[in-house]
């Protein structure tokens, strides 16, 4: 069993509807849940024209290699909705990042862990954090809670609050 840590995001139509969704199919298609970040409301982050995200960090056990899990992440969020021409910093009815799988590193076109911008965003950083302070990024030897103190982001990154 590999420990693994995904970044999920929604902007589009129900957000917490498929954050949900998309827990229940990793639970089923990827590995276990084992733990997962309170829900945070985030800015948008390179295209600042689109609402406001929604935000969370899993902790999964996979037994899936990281090319198999990033192939169910990929069909999990085509049945999700995801279209392949959405714009890389445009709006999504769900977004699903591995962020740190083990201690591995792999760096090919279609796959880079561990995730190549997640020291930067602070909307991976304060869920992750919240639920792994302690972790090692693997390139820069450093724990995620030490990763999110130099974080130069300043983007609002808030706990989700629900509407009656």
């Amino acid at each position: 069993m590999a420990v693994t840590y995904l970044g999920l995001g929604a902007n589009m139509q129900d957000k917490i509807r498929m954050l949900n969704r998309a827990r229940i199919l990793l639970n089923i298609y990827a590995g276990a849940v084992i733990k997962a970040s309170k829900l945070y409301s985030t800015e948008p982050w390179g295209y600042e024209e689109q609402d406001e995200f929604v935000n969370q960090v899993l902790c999964i056990n996979t037994n899936l290699s990281p090319e198999d899990l990033h192939t169910a992440t990929l069909k999990i969020e085509a049945h999700l909705g995801k279209k392949k021409e959405n714009s890389k910093y445009g709006p999504r009815n769900i977004d699903i990042d591995i962020l740190l799988y083990e201690q591995e590193c792999s760096d090919t076109t279609s796959l880079k862990i561990p995730h190549a911008r997640m020291h930067e965003r602070n909307f991976v950083l304060i869920p992750l954090a919240e639920i792994a302070p302690e972790a090692i990024h693997p390139v820069f030897q450093v724990s995620i809670s030490h990763l999110l103190e130099r974080s130069e982001d300043n983007g609002s990154v808030i706990p989700y609050e629900f509407k009656h």
